[in-house]
């Protein structure tokens, strides 16, 4: 197997269990706001569900991050592909993955300073007091897996079989 092959594993590896935290926190919020709302029925709202909901939410965001570069999902704006060579399209693509991974990383970097501070200030949530420094690394984390498979995007598109179209 060779190297550009075995990063693109690990980087599908790695936007496949980002997905799934992402999926688990999503089924999480919508089992919140199910008995949230049946709570609020019966007049006793499920104390704490918007701090529950809002926490989970992020991982949700960022958990799905990855799993949509390696899909496809993000938007891409090809209104002057056909103007450019496919030379000049393969590098201008690269340059767009290379600057979306740098922006996850920096993403990354600064939730990781942030949750550094959160720690150090004992910051948590408003009514359940959640510690917030943990939900701000595992967004760290997961903004840096995307980071990653943009990287692994690029190296296929400069020297993968992509690369060739």
């Amino acid at each position: 197997m060779t190297m550009l092959r075995f990063f693109a594993k690990g980087a599908d590896l790695l936007a496949g269990a980002a997905a799934i935290l992402a999926g688990i926190s999503l089924l999480f919020i919508t089992a919140v706001i199910l008995i949230d709302v049946i709570g609020r029925y019966f007049g006793s709202p499920f104390y704490g569900a918007r701090d529950l909901v809002q926490m989970a939410a992020v991982i949700v965001v960022f958990g799905g991050m990855a799993y949509a570069d390696r899909n496809g999902g993000h938007i891409q704006v090809d209104i002057l592909e056909q103007v450019f060579s496919p030379g000049l399209n393969r590098v201008l693509t690269a340059a767009g993955y290379m600057i979306g991974a740098v922006v996850f990383a920096l993403i990354g970097w600064n939730m990781w300073a942030a949750a550094e501070m959160s720690a150090l200030l004992n910051m948590s949530t408003n009514l359940l007091n959640l510690p917030r420094g943990p939900f701000e690394q595992i967004t760290s984390i997961l903004a840096w897996a995307t980071a990653l498979c943009l990287v692994e995007r690029v190296l296929d598109r400069v020297f993968g079989a992509k690369g060739a179209k």
